[in-house]
């Protein structure tokens, strides 16, 4: 991989020198070099683009009441929604592009219990550190 961008820098170097003038006039009728070049940066940027706007996680919150006895605890689950249908056995588009939704490695959520009916603020804003 380092040798590959080593020759692809290397190579746009000696383009950049020849269009300047540097190595000898560089030919009218090679425009077509910047458009393959063009092309191929256009090829290079398209799946990191897709990857930013579609790979980026999209959490479902799904809240729980749990009642045992006078105690009473609010659970929160947080879903990571796959790319596609995977319930269906659909492959999404996405996925045969390449495009993948990381799973989150850690999220800090913040809380504060207060008192119903009053609104008095019993515990202060809290901050809890969730790993995966």
């Amino acid at each position: 991989m380092v040798l590959l961008l080593a020759i692809i820098l290397i190579i746009l170097g000696l383009l950049v020198l020849s269009l300047r003038g540097f190595l000898g006039i560089f030919p009218d009728s090679w425009e077509w070099v910047g458009i393959i070049l063009a092309g191929l940066g256009l090829i290079m940027g398209v799946p990191s683009m897709f990857q930013m706007a579609m790979g980026r996680p999209k959490l479902i919150l799904d809240f729980t009441k749990i009642v045992h006895d006078k105690e009473r605890h609010l659970a929160i689950f947080l879903k990571n929604q796959p790319l596609g249908n995977p319930q269906e056995g659909q492959k999404s588009i996405w996925r045969k592009l390449g495009v993948k939704r990381d799973t989150i490695e850690s999220l800090t959520v913040s809380f504060r219990y207060t008192e119903v009916g009053t609104g008095r603020i019993l515990i202060p804003v809290m901050q809890a550190r969730i790993f995966c």
